[in-house]
């Protein structure tokens, strides 16, 4: 495939801003699938039910499974981490704490993701 112009399928973090919901911006299936259907050579709409697929799949491992890895081949592996909640001691009053229990997103890239990662420069000021 020829490489006639830079693609570019990043967008501005829509959920950094105090009102803003975490829906991804309207848009972004439609533009990756097209560009994947182009890579792929398959139609745009085979390629937007695949990424729709894929996405309720992740959600139903990812819901149904907690701390166990969900491996995306190619591109990297997620996990839900759970931890309960736990007694700690303050270090300054010396007075036990309760810390809540709480949920994160962990993630391990893959290949080309990682070395992408590793050439990115940060923005400048």
């Amino acid at each position: 495939m020829a490489k006639d112009k830079e693609l570019d399928l990043t967008f501005d973090a829509p959920w950094a801003d105090e009102d803003a919901t975490d829906v991804p911006p309207h848009g972004a299936l439609e533009t990756l699938a097209a560009h994947l259907a182009a890579r792929a050579n398959v139609s745009v709409e085979e390629a937007t039910r695949c990424l729709t697929a894929l996405s309720a799949i992740t959600g139903e491992q990812l819901g149904s499974h907690p701390n166990r890895w969900f491996v995306l081949p190619g591109i990297g592996a997620i996990q839900i981490v759970c931890e309960g909640a736990r007694t700690k001691v303050n270090p300054f009053t010396k007075q036990p704490t309760i810390a809540r229990a709480t949920k994160r997103v962990a993630a391990r890239w893959f290949g080309e993701v990682r070395e992408a990662m590793h050439r990115a420069e940060f923005p400048k000021a």
